[in-house]
């Protein structure tokens, strides 16, 4: 049988158990932990999302200098995505995410053949899509190139991905604009 304990000794104990201090530092580090991870992997999806807009704006670049120059007839929009997404290496689905959109602008007004200010992005609850404006300007007219690419987001619940993307797609809009005067074209050119 156990000798008891007499209560002044469990007193000591109870009072011993208090002033430790192992593990102090675990509760903090456990409270805080969630805020490092979402700043974190925030910092990180913010890193992808602005590679992927630097890309997208290279490859609207080159394929606006290819119209620019006029080096060849007028492609039509399948041709335009191809052209901009052959240029992005690291973005998947480009063709199937990419809107382009051309309109000539007048250089007394600045007014546009456009119907919208707004970027016009693929819209995936519509089964067709609606045509985009393609217009290529006459020789020293002034046109604006406008793309909206729907680029995936890696954590798109939590974090930078729940502030600024779509919460029903997962997506976010990227988009690049260029403006370019058309120059003087060639015979064999449209």
């Amino acid at each position: 049988m156990l000798a008891p304990v007499s209560s002044w000794r469990l007193r000591l104990r109870a009072v011993g158990w208090t002033r430790r201090e192992d593990g102090a530092s675990t509760l903090p580090a456990m409270l805080f932990l969630p805020f490092f991870l979402m700043i974190f992997f925030s910092s990180v999806e913010m890193s992808v999302m602005m590679l992927k807009q630097v890309l997208l704006e290279r490859g609207v670049s080159l394929t606006a200098r290819i119209l620019q120059l006029g080096i060849a007839d007028f492609p039509t929009e399948a041709q335009l995505k191809s052209s901009i997404c052959k240029n992005i290496a690291f973005i998947s689905d480009c063709t199937t995410n990419l809107r382009v959109q051309l309109f000539e602008v007048d250089k007394t007004t600045w007014a546009t053949t456009s119907s919208t200010s707004t970027p016009n992005c693929i819209d995936k609850s519509l089964a067709t899509q609606p045509t985009p404006t393609l217009d290529r300007g006459a020789e020293n007219q002034l046109v604006l190139m406008r793309v909206c690419l729907l680029s995936k987001l890696m954590m798109p619940t939590s974090g930078l991905g729940a502030a600024i993307g779509d919460p029903a797609t997962g997506r976010i809009a990227l988009v690049a604009n260029t403006a370019f005067v058309n120059e003087p074209r060639s015979k064999g050119g449209e």
